[in-house]
C-alpha cells in the first residue's frame, strides 16, 4: 500500500475541530481497507434520509430583534436563560428533535469563546435541559449516528467536522448508548470519505478533528489497547480528554489513527 505523508493541521473555522498545527509530517500508510465482521450489513438502516424533526423546538426570540437586544441588555446569562428549553417541553420531544434543536442553538458558538476546552463544553451542554433530557435517551447514540450517516460526504472529504457533533461525541452519557457496530459504522464513514486536502507546498494533509472522533468513539467502547495507551501517554490523554483549543498536538496522535484501523478489523 502507497504510503501517505499526513500533517496533521488546525481547523479552526465554525465547522470544524480546532488544534494546533504540527511542522512535522507523519508517514503512515493508509491503513483502512478490508474489514471483518457483518456489522456493515446495519448501515443501510442509518443512511436513510429524514426529515426535519416536526418537533424541533422554535427559539422565541429572533437573534438581532428589538427584544433580543433588549434582552441582552441584562447580560449573556438572560440571554442563556430565556433560549432554555422547558423541561416539561423536552419530556415530549422526540430524541431526533432534541439533537435538531441543539443543532440550531443560536449560541454553539459560545462554547469554544467562553472557554476553549471541550471539558467545558461537554459541562456546559449537561448544564443545559436539553443536555440533561438527552442523556437520558437510550436512543442518543443511534440518532447522532444516524445524523452522521446523513451529514454530506463532500464536506467530510473537505475535512469538516460540525460543531454539534464535536460537542455530542465528546458525552460519554451519548456515545456508550451506541453499539460496537455502530461505532463501527460511525468510523467507516469517517475513514471511506477521509480528507485528501493539499496545502500551499502541495503536501497531503489531514485534521485532528476526525482522530480526535475515533479517539471519543474508542473511548466509549472500553477498547483496552487505547485505555493503556493514554495511561502511558498525557499529552495524548490530555488531548483526548480536555483538548483545551490551541493545545499542541501530541507526537503519538497517529497511533489513535492506527488503534482505529486495529479496531474496525477486529484485532
Amino acid at each position: 500500500m502507497k504510503a501517505r505523508h499526513f500533517l496533521f493541521l488546525s481547523m479552526a473555522s465554525i465547522f470544524m475541530l480546532g488544534a494546533c498545527s504540527s511542522d512535522d509530517a507523519l508517514d503512515n500508510e493508509q491503513p483502512w481497507g478490508e474489514y471483518n465482521g457483518d456489522w456493515d450489513e446495519e448501515a443501510a438502516e442509518y443512511e436513510k434520509a429524514f426529515d426535519r424533526p416536526a418537533d424541533t423546538y422554535t427559539y422565541p426570540i429572533e437573534i438581532g430583534s428589538d427584544e433580543y437586544i433588549e434582552l441582552n441588555k441584562q447580560g449573556m446569562q438572560a440571554v442563556f436563560q430565556a433560549f432554555e428549553i422547558p423541561a416539561a417541553t423536552l419530556k415530549g420531544m422526540s430524541t431526533a428533535g432534541i439533537i435538531q434543536s441543539f443543532i440550531e442553538y443560536p449560541f454553539l458558538l459560545d462554547f469554544d469563546v467562553a472557554h476553549p476546552s471541550i471539558q467545558y463544553s461537554v459541562e456546559r451542554l449537561k448544564s443545559m435541559n436539553l443536555g440533561q433530557e438527552l442523556i437520558t435517551r437510550k436512543d442518543a447514540g443511534e440518532w447522532l449516528l444516524r445524523y452522521w450517516m446523513t451529514y454530506p460526504s463532500a464536506d467530510i472529504k473537505q475535512g469538516k467536522l460540525p460543531r454539534y457533533m464535536r460537542y455530542l461525541i465528546s458525552v460519554p452519557e451519548i456515545t456508550k448508548t451506541m453499539t460496537t457496530n455502530q461505532i463501527k459504522n460511525f468510523m467507516h464513514r469517517a475513514l471511506s470519505n477521509w480528507p485528501e486536502l493539499e496545502d500551499s507546498n502541495g503536501k497531503l494533509m489531514s485534521n485532528t478533528g476526525y482522530i480526535y472522533m475515533f479517539g471519543k468513539l474508542l473511548q466509549s467502547a472500553g477498547y483496552k489497547p487505547l485505555n493503556e495507551l493514554l495511561k502511558k501517554d498525557k499529552e495524548l490523554d490530555d488531548f483526548l480528554n480536555v483538548h483545551e483549543l490551541g493545545c499542541p498536538v501530541p507526537k503519538n496522535i497517529e497511533e489513535v489513527f492506527l488503534l482505529t484501523n486495529k479496531f474496525m478489523t477486529n484485532k
